[in-house]
Parts: structure tokens; C-alpha cells; sequence
């Protein structure tokens, strides 16, 4: 499962193609749901909707692609899972190069159909933030994120549930453009968040690895008539790398002072 309250990337392209080759179902939501408004809790209501129809879920954000197309990764995790009787499979957030971190990453997880798993969705609501707030310490639970990756982890500590949820390497579930080395099958899943420019992004990851702005092999996207490709041209391509060394020169004069702004 993946979503948004828009379609914001190629990464459908992508999700949906891993999930043809290994006879997984897909679904592409767009977040509507009564209630919701801060945009993260979209995401939890459209979980909570759907997870009752499988016996296992799997939700990735917008901003994550399948790297490992020969892997059945899905399927390992699920066994691990269920050996060891949880009901929820986390990855540990790896730290990011500016050296933040943060005890999870709610960009991909994977959920059982399981009283746990819904005793655990109905408490992630927008009321409980502050309770989360008044809980987080920085030096257990890394970077707050003000949003659900925060109450995520809050609920699973509220209920009495975090024993039985299997926190796994970042490679096998959840992994960073920079922790790639040697090819695309060194980790499972990348996800692109805290990107400046997304897009660009995505775009010079492919490049370094002989792959499309939709990080599928070409024989796979021949396999299942994909058509239209890398739709970032060249002329847009130089003006988003030109525009990102830009932003990341000015960075260190101009974040100080949007700290002051954002503290005010």
C-alpha cells in the first residue's frame, strides 16, 4: 500500500511493478478521510481502513522505491514475523548524514491482521500528540518528527506493545540513498525523505546506478509496458541540479536564521 493526499512521484510505477513480480497485491490510495487535519494522519486512517481485508500489509510512503527486485523480501519479513509472534515490522531509522536519528522510521512498516494492530491504530489520533510531546526524550527516542512516526512509537510504549513489534536492519526494510555502495541490491527499499528536491533526487540516484527516474530495470518496464519514462528532460534536470547546489551552498547562512523564525 502506498498514498498520499496527491500523486507527488514515479514511485507507483515502481511499487507496482515489484508487487506484479511477486504476485503481491497492490493498492494506490488517495487520502480522503473524515477528521484528518494534519496530513500524516491520513495515512493511519487509510491503514486502519484497509488492514482489516489482508492478513498482512505492507505501507510504504510516496517517496520510497523497491531497490532489490530479485529479493521476496516481503515475504522474508512476514516469516520472521510470525516465528517470533509479532504482530508490527519496524526498521530502525538509520542515521541520516547531518547526524540526526530517530528510534523509527514510520515510512514503511508492516502490519498482521491482529487485535494488536487495531488496538494500536485506534490510539494514534491527532489528540494524543501532546501526550507524545510531554513523553519524547531525545536522548532514547532521537529527532522528533511532529507528526505519527512520533505517536507511533508513543502508542506502542502506551499499550504495553513494543516487545511485540520486530524492529529489523534498515537494509532489509527502510534504507538511505547513502548507505548504497555497491548496486541497487544493497538494501531492500530506499526512501527519500528529508529531500530538498525529491524528484532530482531520485533522478541522480538512477543515474549512478544505470537505472530511470523510476528506479525498475528496463527489462521490467519493457516487461510491463511502461511507456512513458524518466519524464524529467534534460533542460529540467540541469535547472534542479543547478537550483540544489544553489540551496546548498546558502544553506548554512540562511538556516540559522529560518531557526529563529520557525522558534518565534
Amino acid at each position: 500500500m502506498s498514498g498520499g493526499d496527491e500523486i507527488r512521484s514515479r514511485a507507483y510505477v515502481n511499487q507496482a511493478i515489484y508487487a506484479r513480480e511477486w504476485d503481491l497485491d497492490y493498492r494506490l490510495e488517495i487520502a480522503v478521510a473524515p477528521g484528518v487535519s494534519d496530513v500524516f494522519f491520513y495515512k493511519t486512517a487509510i491503514v486502519r481502513r484497509i488492514a482489516p481485508l489482508y492478513d498482512w500489509i505492507l505501507w510504504v510512503d510516496d517517496d520510497v522505491y523497491f531497490t532489490d527486485f530479485g529479493r521476496d523480501g516481503v515475504r522474508e519479513l512476514v516469516d520472521r514475523a510470525e516465528a517470533a509472534g509479532s504482530f508490527m515490522v519496524y526498521a530502525e531509522n538509520p542515521r541520516e548524514p547531518n547526524g540526526s536519528w530517530s528510534r523509527i522510521n514510520a515510512g514503511v512498516f508492516m502490519l498482521k491482521n491482529d487485535q494488536r494492530t487495531f488496538r494500536f491504530l485506534d490510539e494514534i489520533v491527532e489528540g494524543n500528540l501532546q501526550a507524545t510531546r510531554d513523553w519524547w526524550d531525545e536522548d532514547v527516542h532521537g529527532m522528533q518528527s511532529g507528526g505519527d512516526q512520533d505517536i507511533q512509537l508513543w502508542a506502542l510504549h502506551h499499550l504495553g506493545l513494543a516487545e511485540d513489534a520486530l524492529v529489523v536492519d534498515h537494509r532489509d526494510l527502510n534504507s538511505r540513498w547513502h548507505y548504497y555502495a555497491n548496486g541497487l541490491s544493497d538494501a531492500f527499499l530506499c526512501h527519500f525523505c528529508g529531500h530538498y528536491d525529491k524528484k532530482l533526487s531520485v533522478a541522480l540516484f538512477g543515474r549512478r546506478f544505470g537505472v530511470g527516474q523510476e528506479l525498475v530495470p528496463s527489462d521490467l518496464l519493457d516487461k510491463y509496458s511502461v511507456r512513458r519514462r524518466d519524464p524529467m528532460g534534460e533542460i529540467e534536470y540541469k535547472a534542479r541540479f543547478f537550483r540544489w547546489n544553489a540551496v546548498g551552498f546558502l544553506k548554512p547562512y540562511v538556516k540559522p536564521v529560518l531557526d529563529v523564525y520557525r522558534g518565534r
